[in-house]
């Protein structure tokens, strides 16, 4: 018996489903040393990065790196599901929500890059 788990991402400011292929997902931002993590639709992702668009033209660099603090988006849940898939074809237990490790997400990858030769 096969078993498929959908994960949907629902936008934190309008409660409404995200459509993954329309460019929505997972954003994090740091704001006075702390972490923020939004669920956003393509168009509220929009409205962000345009209501901080003057603020970020003017700032400075942070002697952090870029990519700790830059909002950053995820993979699609279509993405995810198809990842999660193919962990637990190989044997490698991994949940049916949250974060995928690394580890398989590159062993994903990696599969991928070999099947394509």
């Amino acid at each position: 018996m096969s078993k498929r788990v959908i994960v949907e991402l629902i936008d934190d400011l309008d409660g409404e489903p995200i459509d993954g292929e329309q460019g929505g997902g997972t954003v994090q931002f740091a704001l006075q040393g702390r972490q923020f993590e939004l669920d956003l639709s393509a168009a509220n992702l929009a409205k962000l990065e345009a209501a901080v668009a003057p603020f970020v033209e003017v700032a400075r660099s942070s002697s952090e790196s870029v990519s700790s603090t830059a909002p950053r988006r995820r993979k699609s849940t279509n993405e995810l599901a198809e990842i999660r898939e193919w962990a637990r074809a190989q044997g490698i237990a991994v949940s049916g929500y949250g974060r995928v490790p690394s580890e398989v997400r590159a062993a994903y990858a990696a599969s991928k890059a070999t099947r394509a030769r």
